[in-house]
């Protein structure tokens, strides 16, 4: 590996949207494990720490750690393909929130 090689990002942080079926514990737990059985070999976390969070998933790519002391290269961003693979995953527990009546 040379310098200059960076191995491509395969952990994310996946920040569900604001809404209280997201806040549970549970269907952030089933969400978790259904990203890391479908995407095999990938790392995938659920938080919802932080004030900024929207009416859609959030994902963010963890491409390494700062630091004096870090050896570690820092990981390549995502290729397209593969965020758009994640997105539509993520978006099937958005569609499948029950519908309300008006």
């Amino acid at each position: 590996m040379t310098e200059h090689s960076f191995v491509p990002c395969r952990s994310f942080v996946v920040v569900p949207p604001i809404g209280a079926r997201f806040d549970d514990p549970l269907f952030q737990m089933r969400i978790e494990d259904e990203l890391n059985v479908e995407f095999f070999g990938f790392q995938f976390v659920i938080s919802t720490q932080g004030s900024d969070r929207f009416k859609e998933f959030m994902l963010i790519p963890m491409l390494g750690k700062a630091g004096d002391n870090v050896t570690e290269a820092l990981a390549a961003y995502p290729d397209m393909e593969t965020i758009a693979e994640i997105a539509t995953f993520l978006a099937r527990y958005e569609l499948d929130a029950p519908s309300r009546l008006h």
